[in-house]
C-alpha cells in the first residue's frame, strides 16, 4: 500500500511540474484567436463561390420525398437539380443526351448472312455485327414481334437521358401499387411508404425488371407513363424506326407494343452509346438498396447461370423479358474472345413458355452466338 501511495504522489507532482513547464502564455491565446477567426472566414467564403457555382447538390433533392406521381413535385425538383455535381454519378456516369456516333443504328442484311431455320425453336433471332452494322445471322428478323421487357431498354434509354439527378428520393403510391397488383408484371414487391432513389430505380429496372420502378420513374420525369411514351416512340422516330411504337413503359402485353428483332438491336446498339445506360445494362455486380434488398442481375444470374462466357463470345449485358405472346426473349450484347468484334443478338422465343422452353431458349441463344461469331 506504501508504494502505491509513493507513486501516486509521484505521479502528480510530475504531472504538476509538466502542466507548469507548458502552460500557454497570453501571446498564444491571442494567435490561436487569430487562427481561428482566420480559418472561418476562409470557409465561409468558400462554401459561398461552391454554392454560387452551382456544384453543391440542393439539400431538398436529398432529403425531401417526392412523390412520384405529382405534376408539381416533378417540375421543382427538376430546377433544383439542374447541376449534376460530385456523388450524382454511377462510376463516373451521370444522367445526359446521348451523343450519337451514326447516322443509322439500323443493321444492313450481309451478302452471306446465314438464315436460320429448323437449327433452332424460336421463333425470331438476328445477330448483328457491331463492327459492320451488318446482319449475319437471321430468323424473321424483320417480323413483328412483343418485345415484353425488353421495352424496358428504351425504357431506361429515356430515364437515363431526361433525370436531372440519381439521388433524388421518390415515395412508392398505392397508385403504383395498385398498378402493378392490376396489371402484373415483374417485381421485388415494393411497399407502399419505401422510399428510393432514382438510381435505386434505374438499378431495379435493369436487373430485375421492375414494374413499379420503371412506373414511378416515368411519373416523376414526365408526370404520367402516357406523356413519358410519347418521349420513347419520338426516340423510336428519331432512330428511323418504322415499324416500333410503344403504348407502355413495362413491356406488358399491348397490341400496340411491338417492334421487330432488328430494331430491337438497334434501340440497344444506341442505348450502349449514352454511358450511364451502358453501364446499367452491362452491370452484373450485387447491387444493395440501403440493405433492404439486394439485386441480381437478370441476364446474369438467369440466362447464363452466373457464366457468360461461351465458346465463342462473352456475353457483357443484356435485358430479358417474357409475356405469354412472346414466350422468353433476351436482347444481348457479347464480345468475340478471338477478335474482339462486338455482336447483338436478339432472340425471342415461343408463345406460352414454361421452364422447358427457357432452357430451350437458352440453349438457342448460345447456339446463335457459337455458331455465327467470331
Amino acid at each position: 500500500m506504501s508504494i502505491k501511495l509513493s507513486e501516486t504522489k509521484h505521479s502528480y507532482a510530475y504531472k504538476k511540474r509538466v502542466d507548469n513547464a507548458i502552460m500557454p502564455g497570453r501571446a498564444y491565446f491571442i494567435i490561436l484567436a487569430v487562427t481561428v477567426i482566420l480559418l472561418l472566414s476562409f470557409t465561409v467564403a468558400f462554401f459561398a463561390v461552391f454554392a454560387k457555382t452551382g456544384v453543391a447538390s440542393s439539400d431538398s433533392d436529398d432529403n425531401a420525398p417526392i412523390s412520384n406521381n405529382s405534376n408539381n413535385s416533378n417540375n421543382s425538383n427538376n430546377s433544383n437539380n439542374s447541376a449534376i455535381g460530385s456523388g450524382l454519378s454511377v462510376k463516373g456516369n451521370s444522367p445526359g443526351k446521348t451523343v450519337s456516333k451514326r447516322s443509322s443504328y439500323l443493321s444492313s442484311t450481309a451478302s452471306n448472312v446465314s438464315r436460320i431455320t429448323d437449327q433452332i425453336r424460336s421463333n425470331n433471332v438476328i445477330l448483328v455485327d457491331l463492327d459492320s452494322y451488318t446482319s449475319v445471322a437471321e430468323k424473321s428478323a424483320d417480323k413483328r414481334i412483343y418485345p415484353a421487357s425488353m421495352t424496358k431498354v428504351m425504357s431506361l434509354l429515356v430515364a437515363c437521358e431526361n433525370l436531372k439527378s440519381l439521388k433524388t428520393t421518390l415515395t412508392v403510391t398505392q397508385e403504383t401499387v395498385d398498378y402493378m397488383d392490376k396489371m402484373g408484371g415483374s417485381g421485388i414487391g415494393l411497399k407502399v411508404g419505401e422510399k428510393l432513389s432514382t438510381q435505386d430505380l434505374l438499378y431495379l429496372t435493369a436487373y430485375q425488371s421492375d414494374t413499379i420502378a420503371i412506373i414511378m420513374l416515368a411519373n416523376h420525369i414526365s408526370g404520367s407513363e402516357a406523356k413519358f411514351v410519347d418521349l420513347m416512340n419520338a426516340k423510336a422516330r428519331a432512330l428511323n424506326l418504322g415499324n416500333t411504337h410503344f403504348s407502355n413503359c413495362t413491356g406488358l402485353y399491348d397490341e400496340d407494343n411491338y417492334t421487330t428483332c432488328r430494331e430491337m438491336a438497334a434501340i440497344f446498339a444506341y442505348a450502349l452509346e449514352n454511358p450511364l445506360c451502358k453501364e446499367m445494362l452491362t452491370s452484373y455486380n450485387a447491387y444493395s438498396i440501403d440493405g433492404r434488398y439486394t439485386l441480381y442481375s437478370s441476364w446474369y444470374s438467369g440466362r447464363f447461370n452466373d457464366n457468360p462466357r461461351l465458346a465463342t463470345v462473352t456475353v457483357m449485358g443484356g435485358k430479358t423479358g417474357y409475356i405469354d405472346e412472346s414466350g422468353f426473349c433476351l436482347v444481348s450484347y457479347a464480345e468475340s474472345r478471338s477478335s474482339g468484334r462486338k455482336y447483338i443478338q436478339v432472340i425471342v422465343g415461343q408463345p406460352k413458355g414454361n421452364g422447358l422452353t427457357e432452357d430451350l431458349s437458352v440453349r438457342d441463344i448460345k447456339y446463335v452466338y457459337n455458331t455465327y461469331a467470331n
